[in-house]
Order: structure tokens, then C-alpha cells, then sequence
């Protein structure tokens, strides 16, 4: 299993790919303020799993907030004006799916299991 390191400007790129809050936006690590779904750890451990590919993190974490919104937002209309919440879900997933198109590309070995007989020998 290869090893990564995962760099401080690689979290804060992440951070900013995904519009969380940061150092400079008022989030100071430790100081108690909790207005951030991800700390800097969990961001490394996406970093770690995905082979430090910043946009194949920024495309999950995308997802994953879409998903959150899928819960939670919804159309409003009150005393004459609208709210449309849903605006932010397909937002979320359109910046999923554009960080899924700009991610490293991977490779794989496909295996035929179990392998076919020799036709010839009927």
C-alpha cells in the first residue's frame, strides 16, 4: 500500500474547492467554532484515500452536501416571495460533477473469472 503525504495547502485548496469555511474566513482551528462539516483531519483522510487528488475530494464531499440539502431543502413560498432551495442541491451537483471530470485518472485490471473453455474443442 503506497503511502501519501497530505500537505496543509492541499486541506485549505480543499476548503476553498468546497466553500468551507478556513482560517481566513473566521474558522481558527481548536478555538471551539464548529461552523465546518469537515476538519482538516477528515479532509487528510479523503486526501489519503483518494491519492491526494484535490478535485476527486472536492467531487465527493460535493456529493455528500447535495445529499445533506436532499434532506433538508426544500421550495418555500411565504408572503409573497419564493425560496427556491432546490437551487442549491443542483448546484451542489453540478460542482460535483464537474470536480468528477477534472479528477486524476485511474486505471484497473479487469479479470475474467471463471475462464471460458476452449470452443475449438467440441
Amino acid at each position: 500500500m503506497t503511502t501519501y503525504t497530505v500537505l496543509q495547502e492541499d486541506i485549505n485548496q480543499v476548503r476553498r474547492m468546497v466553500n468551507e469555511p478556513t482560517i481566513f474566513s473566521g474558522f481558527t482551528p481548536g478555538s471551539g467554532y464548529t461552523d465546518t462539516a469537515y476538519s482538516d483531519l477528515d479532509i487528510a483522510i479523503y486526501l489519503g484515500k483518494y491519492n491526494n487528488d484535490v478535485n476527486a475530494v472536492a467531487s465527493i464531499i460535493w456529493m455528500e452536501k447535495a445529499a445533506t440539502l436532499q434532506a433538508t431543502a426544500y421550495d418555500v413560498s411565504a408572503d409573497g416571495a419564493n425560496y427556491a432551495l432546490s437551487q442549491k442541491i443542483e448546484n451542489a451537483q453540478k460542482l460535483a460533477k464537474y470536480y468528477a471530470s477534472k479528477r486524476k485518472p485511474t486505471t484497473s485490471l479487469w479479470v475474467k473469472d471463471p475462464e471460458e473453455s476452449d470452443v475449438e474443442s467440441f
